[in-house]
């Protein structure tokens, strides 16, 4: 140690270059490879089976979707960071997804990731059976511009059985990889739910069918009755042609 602090006070000069060059070429590495800073959105949207997107909680079935974020290796070996939960009650959507001109999406980021895979999980709904279906799109291969772009999940990945991995749908396979070139990735999750039918009414008739005959016409688009009119008259088979009219 005596002997190198001696030699360094007689190359100060080479000290002092390679002070230079270390203070040069730690900010480039650094760049490269710094800390944390990608991050992963989870996005929430809905749809209606008619394929009207909702913008707001109103109409809705109610419900909760849970989605789980976690980071490692591979699928068989993770690590949670974060459970998003979203509520169908307090929808409100926060970014533009398909839509140019509304919100059609709530999202949440969790940002300072570091470059590496991600891996979500199948989401986990509960409330309203009227939930019909869910799909996904991490926009690996490309971004999302309709509501043919979501797709079922792809769980591949999961299953132990590394020689499907191949095949599997990489835009909903559940992971996502971070790095250099794509440090904040978007995962879109669509959910469809059954639009409640409205029952057709059922005509009604206050007479007895065992003592009471009633005829039933269109007079003007109205639908009138007389039933005195149809005591006096015989049975008869009516046949009327299949139209629309004002009740």
């Amino acid at each position: 140690m005596t002997q190198t602090l001696q030699n360094a006070r007689k190359g100060g000069f080479i000290i002092a270059s390679a002070l230079v060059l270390v203070s040069l070429v730690v900010p480039a590495f650094a760049f490269a490879h710094g800390g944390p800073d990608g991050s992963i959105t989870v996005c929430k949207m809905i749809t209606s089976d008619a394929g009207v997107i909702a913008t707001d909680a109103t109409v809705l079935p109610t419900g909760t979707f849970s989605v789980t974020l976690s980071s490692g290796p591979n699928a068989q070996s993770l690590t949670t960071l974060q459970t998003f939960t979203f509520d169908v009650s307090q929808f409100s959507p926060n970014t533009k997804i398909i839509s140019s001109t509304v919100n059609d999406a709530e999202c949440e980021t969790i940002d300072e990731l570091s470059n590496g895979g991600y891996f979500y999980n199948e989401e986990i709904v509960s409330g309203s059976s009227d939930w019909t279906s869910k799909k996904y799109n991490d926009q690996y291969t490309g971004s999302i511009n309709s509501l043919s772009d979501f797709y079922s999940y792809s769980g591949e990945l999961w299953d132990n059985n590394p020689g499907n991995d191949g095949v599997r749908n990489t835009d909903a396979d559940g992971h996502i990889v971070l790095n250099d070139g794509n440090p904040e990735r978007v995962l879109v999750i669509l959910n469809t739910y059954t639009t409640p039918t409205t029952p057709i009414p059922t005509a009604y008739c206050p007479f007895s069918p065992a003592t009471d005959r009633t005829i039933v016409y269109f007079d003007g688009g109205k639908i009138r009755s007389d039933q005195s009119l149809a005591n006096s008259m015989k049975s008869e088979s009516v046949s009327l042609s299949a139209g629309t009219y004002d009740i």
